[in-house]
């Protein structure tokens, strides 16, 4: 039989290997008292998810199998189904029959005629605990692999292949080191059928479903013009801090300032074009832009986990230095902060702790599972200074598939209500993505940035 086997698929199976070979544990013994306890607080609680993975049957492949007469002819239909490309959307029913309006059956196809097994790793719909419940169906006779989920219709998500070649351990039978396990699934292969690709924080390049009613994606870059990213220019701020200030359309030095986390990985993935693009649209005012580099995961985590507050690092030299350096000079009150996971918290604790030194934040998918955000509210409240916040505009989300972070978001929310702040709080579905999050950064920015510039 003939196969389609991506270049990337040997560099794949030696990475599986190394998660086996490395497979230690999250916090390694011989550890003093206190460095087990930062490693606790690093390490997100590992809780499967609250339903099962909404693994269903496909009823389109099921009566290509039924009808074909032979397997030639079952491989000559599957190429004719996937030439529109792929995944393979069709309406999904009530047990009754009736048609659901706002559900779809999802199907997922790859050809590998190499491959042992298959893995579909789907962000936050594959359950890292439970992972038997993504493994791919062969098609029986072909070399073709399948499966399939049941979705909303608003549902978007990036995804990959990791297939296991016959020698080597499949990861899921081994998960001790999840963080290991977790990079590898995030350089898994994209899907060559499907034309919507993106890059993920590391660069690899994913595949992204979106169904007919996500929320609308403006602005964002293509894979073509992702290549074609050119070189930024990156300062050394104080405390050897790498950042690169830049500008969407042509901003005064007293234009906002909008602060975002893991800077690299953002101009990475073209978010400095999809800003000016909204821009030139008129969709944006113009206005400064820092991109913090986020120095790597050691780095990350020690600045962006709670115990090492960024914020008073920014309000106290990072945005002096700028203001001297390069005349960037925005009053507090038009200066906002952006971030994802640990950025997101990080944003929402920057702006509580000294909320007179910034203007707000959009805090996404924020890492609400450790507890210092609740605990700077709580110490606010106490100290009868919730007023403190009543100028910010607080912009907050998170996935609806982020089972760990839903329920902190909502909890959070409720409390943050008790001030008098300016509060947005979405929840979308999807996951823990940048193929969810970036393209609600310029309909963040537009709630925030029109009515302070």
């Amino acid at each position: 039989m003939s196969t389609e086997v991506n270049p990337q698929q040997l560099d794949v199976q030696h990475a599986l290997d190394e998660v086996i070979r490395r497979a230690e544990g999250d916090c390694p013994p011989g550890l003093t008292p206190a460095e087990y306890a930062a490693c606790l607080r690093r390490t997100p609680p590992k809780t499967p998810r609250p339903t099962p993975t909404p693994r269903v049957e496909s009823p389109l492949i099921h009566e290509l199998i039924e009808s074909a007469v032979n397997p030639q002819e079952l491989t000559a239909r599957i190429e004719d189904l996937i030439s529109e490309g792929t995944p393979i959307v069709q309406v999904a029913r009530d047990e009754q029959g009736n048609e659901l309006d706002s559900e779809r059956i999802v199907t997922f196809l790859y050809r590998n005629g190499e491959a042992q097994q298959v893995l579909l790793f789907v962000n936050r719909i594959t359950d890292e605990k439970d992972l038997g419940r993504s493994l791919m169906e062969r098609i029986e006779g072909t070399d073709w692999w399948h499966l399939s989920f049941q979705m909303e219709t608003t549902w978007r998500a990036s995804y990959c292949f990791v297939p296991a070649l016959p020698g080597g351990t499949p990861p899921w039978l081994n998960d001790r080191d999840q963080v290991q396990l977790r990079r590898v699934l995030d350089t898994g292969l994209y899907d060559v059928h499907n034309p919507l690709e993106m890059k993920n924080r590391l660069g690899h390049h994913m595949s992204v479903v979106q169904l007919e009613h996500a929320p609308v994606h403006e602005f964002v870059l293509e894979m073509h013009e992702l290549d074609q990213l050119p070189e930024y220019e990156w300062h050394m701020a104080p405390e050897q801090h790498p950042v690169s200030i830049q500008r969407v359309g042509e901003p005064a030095p007293d234009a906002p300032l909008v602060i975002f986390f893991d800077g690299e990985a953002w101009l990475r993935l073209g978010l400095l074009e999809t800003l000016q693009r909204a821009h030139d649209a008129s969709r944006l005012p113009a206005f400064n832009a820092l991109f913090m580099d986020s120095g790597g995961r050691e780095r990350r985590w020690k600045e962006l986990d709670g115990s090492n507050p960024i914020g008073a690092y920014l309000a106290d030299q990072a945005l002096p230095w700028l203001a001297a350096e390069h005349g960037v000079t925005p009053p507090s009150e038009r200066i906002f902060l952006i971030g994802q996971s640990l950025g997101g918290l990080s944003a929402l604790l920057a702006v509580l702790s000294r909320p007179e030194s910034f203007g707000g934040a959009f805090a996404q998918s924020s890492s609400l599972w450790q507890d210092v955000a609740f605990e700077r509210l709580n110490e606010l409240k106490e100290a009868d200074e919730l007023h403190r916040l009543n100028h910010l505009s607080l912009d907050i989300e998170v996935g609806q598939q982020e089972w760990i972070l839903t329920e902190p978001h909502e909890r959070f929310i409720d409390q943050l209500r008790e001030s008098n702040a300016d509060i947005s709080y979405t929840v979308f579905n999807g996951g823990h993505d940048y193929a969810c999050w970036r393209g609600a950064i310029v309909p963040a920015l537009e709630r925030i940035l029109p009515a302070r510039s």
